[in-house]
């Protein structure tokens, strides 16, 4: 009876194990992203090479590689090509095409990662040109740091509080590259001077489609013609840029005693010319506004004062640009002191000495330094203005 008894037990145990729950199933490997900086497997190019791969755990299941380049050693001019890849036995390939010649474009990548270490050894064709290179020793950085590291601040500010860090003769719009040829075109009419470099799309704005395009235009027309390149289709934003002037070296006063908002162009210079000619004990050469950008040049003249038993004459030239304090018509006016140069020479009886000018701010027995804090000082005084703070960050 006991070994029949046992002999029933042993199915009873066979049917309890069999209707007891099985454990949860094994988790799916994480979907991960990863970014790989390639600059350097274009060989003898100038290129920006990005690398991006989506994992499962540690299997590549998909892969894009961007690559900005310099298609000609003699030209500035970039081209891209953005390729989906896909992995297969330690292989990325693919094709695609440019995005502006719209030439065909192979790629396939060898990956290789010995020791965590990533080598990556590539074969890439564009039109008729073939690019091989390696990659060693390469790390993945995650997505968030990727961002971080590319992270792009907007150049453009579309209403300034005030001209404190950008600059009122400074013009910038946003422009989706294919409207590129339509601002230039609106541009022709104006009175601005658009900056040459700024036509140019980096490898930036091919990622994004968009250029910042810089136009200097005087700043008493400026708001008029951000508003004008604001209707123009393609323009994603306009304002105003950073410029070559800095709120250090200006001088802000009331705009009533020269015009108002219709700037008196012959007052203010008069004005200016005579602070500068007290300051530096000479006469006024010259005086001369540029009518594109409202930049005001004065030159004056006055016995050199390092070798003055020499005969020799300083030719000291100034630069200003007068503009509203902020966006629009204001009742203030303020005057940026931009580049300061003196030039010494013999103007004396032939024969004249031929002098070698010391470039400014080298100092040196021969060289001259203007300081332009005194003539800050003068213009704030004789304009009854402020100067900056940059401590307060404000006006004083």
């Amino acid at each position: 009876m006991r070994a029949i008894a046992v002999a029933l037990l042993v199915p009873a145990l066979v049917s309890v194990a069999a209707a007891q729950p099985k454990g949860p199933p094994a988790k799916a490997a994480a979907t991960t992203v990863h970014y790989f900086d390639l600059s350097g497997l274009i060989e003898d190019v100038a290129a920006e090479a990005t690398l991006r791969e989506t994992r499962q755990g540690a299997t590549v299941t998909a892969a894009v590689i961007d690559v900005c380049y310099q298609p000609s050693p003699t030209s500035n001019r970039k081209e891209r090509f953005v390729v989906n890849l896909t992995s297969a036995g330690g292989k990325l390939t693919g094709t695609g095409q440019t995005q502006f010649g719209k030439q065909a474009v192979s790629v396939q990548i060898v990956r290789t990662n010995p020791d965590q270490a990533f080598t990556f050894e590539g074969d890439i064709k564009v039109g008729p040109a073939e690019y091989k290179g390696i990659a060693s020793d390469i790390a993945d950085t995650s997505e968030e740091e990727y961002r971080e590291n590319h992270r792009q601040d907007e150049v453009v500010f579309p209403s300034p509080a005030a001209f404190i860090e950008q600059s009122p003769g400074t013009v910038g719009a946003r422009v989706k590259l294919d409207a590129l040829g339509m601002v230039v075109n609106v541009l022709k009419g104006e009175n601005a001077r658009l900056r040459l470099e700024s036509l140019q799309p980096d490898c930036q704005a091919l990622r994004t489609d968009s250029q910042a395009v810089s136009i200097e235009v005087d700043p008493m027309r400026s708001a008029a013609l951000v508003a004008k390149l604001r209707a123009i289709p393609g323009v994603v934003l306009a304002g105003w840029m950073s410029g070559s002037y800095f709120i250090n070296n200006a001088v802000r006063f009331s705009a009533a005693d020269f015009g108002g908002a219709n700037l008196d162009r012959d007052r203010l210079a008069s004005a200016l010319a005579a602070t500068a000619a007290k300051l530096f004990s000479a006469t006024v050469k010259s005086v001369k506004w540029d009518d594109v950008s409202g930049e005001l040049s004065i030159k004056l003249k006055r016995p050199n004062q390092s070798f003055a038993k020499l005969n020799f004459t300083d030719e000291i030239s100034l630069a200003f640009q007068p503009g509203p304090d902020r966006p629009g018509i204001t009742d203030m006016l303020v005057v940026w002191v931009g580049a300061m140069t003196i030039e010494t020479n013999d103007e004396g009886a032939e024969p004249r000495l031929k002098l070698a000018q010391i470039p400014q701010g080298e100092g040196g027995p021969g060289g001259d330094y203007i300081d332009v804090g005194p003539l800050l000082a003068a213009l704030a005084s004789d304009l009854k203005g402020q100067t900056w703070d940059d401590d307060a960050k404000a006006w004083k």
